[in-house]
């Protein structure tokens, strides 16, 4: 007889980490084959799969006021497929820019590929920047919210959000280097 997802959960949260890979080995094969048909990329699916399982970790004490678990990680999971389509539609959008704004001035396969890499190491920084912070940065610059919303949204103040902004501007202008003329425009269109 199989065990319902409310008595895992209650199991789970008494410490019996043994339940949370039943549930893990209940869902996830579901929820991969459901990423990789929204995907079409089986190495991202699996990797937006293992974010989901990350979600439900950390919400481990308040995991038995889920009503339905199999909705409550399909939920997850379409919210995760969805930020990755809008970050890559940002980056796409930057590419675009930065491409079309070199069409003028150079039509070399080098400029477009050295544009594309410098863009890709925005996106690598920014992701590599505290979690709350990336957050943050992201809701501001790729999302267009204003500090307040961020504020409401994440349930912090607005002073908070300024300052996780600040940081994040910080901590990239000192990790990416400005050494091509492509790092100035990225700069400007990203952060001004």
């Amino acid at each position: 007889m199989e065990v319902s997802d409310s008595k895992l959960i209650l199991s789970w949260q008494q410490g019996n980490d043994h339940a949370f890979e039943i549930i893990y080995k209940r869902y996830a094969l579901r929820l991969l084959a459901l990423a990789v048909k929204k995907t079409g990329n089986r190495q991202k699916a699996e990797d937006l799969v293992q974010d989901v399982f990350v979600v439900l970790f950390k919400h481990r004490s308040t995991a038995d006021k889920i009503s339905c678990l199999s909705a409550y990680l399909r939920t997850i999971l379409k919210n995760k497929i969805l930020d990755d389509t809008r970050r890559l539609l940002v980056q796409h959008k930057y590419e675009d820019q930065l491409t079309h704004l070199f069409r003028d001035e150079d039509y070399s396969t080098s400029v477009n590929l050295e544009a594309k890499e410098s863009i890709q190491l925005v996106f690598e920084q920014i992701e590599k920047l505290p979690p709350q912070c990336r957050d943050v940065f992201k809701l501001s610059r790729q999302d267009y919210l204003t500090n307040k919303q961020i504020a409401n949204l994440l349930k912090i103040s607005e002073n908070t959000v300024e300052q996780h902004i600040r940081k994040a501007l910080r901590r990239l202008k000192t990790t990416i280097p400005f050494y091509r003329k492509t790092w100035m425009l990225i700069f400007l269109f990203l952060f001004c």
